[in-house]
């Protein structure tokens, strides 16, 4: 992961600030444009799949963006300490929560994009997987 410290923030997230989420709760986030937050493309793949939390239901389309996003490694550090629960259970950690990866299953994956006019905007990758968990 390179330092990216000199990027503007991509998610406005106070590093230095201590977050804890409570069932139950809620807290107002302002001056949060969702455009920000997500690249700048129109190209996508989706697929069908299922929920990522028991029962796993197949419910879901999953849409996956063709640009990645960055974050700096103080944001990254900064979502790992987000903590979660309830007042019974106050400091659970919000993170290691991921399913492993799943099988296809003869899954449809449909995309718009046209690998057949490669450019600087679109490079043709043969799949996507997540990084490994840290």
């Amino acid at each position: 992961m390179e330092d990216l410290s000199n990027n503007i923030c991509v998610v406005p997230l106070d590093v230095r600030q201590n977050y804890r989420v409570v069932s139950g709760t809620s807290t107002p986030i302002r001056h949060i444009s969702l455009r920000s937050l997500l690249p700048n493309t129109e190209q996508f793949m989706t697929y069908e799949g299922s929920t990522t939390h028991p029962g796993c239901w197949e419910s879901t389309v999953w849409i996956i963006l063709n640009k990645p996003i960055y974050i700096t490694k103080q944001e990254l550090y900064a979502l790992r300490r987000l903590m979660q629960g309830s007042e019974h259970t106050p400091k659970a950690p919000l993170g290691n929560n991921a399913r492993p990866l799943q099988p296809l299953h003869h899954r449809t994956v449909r995309t718009n994009i046209d690998f057949q006019h490669s450019s600087k905007v679109s490079q043709r990758v043969p799949f996507y997987c997540s990084p490994p968990t840290i």
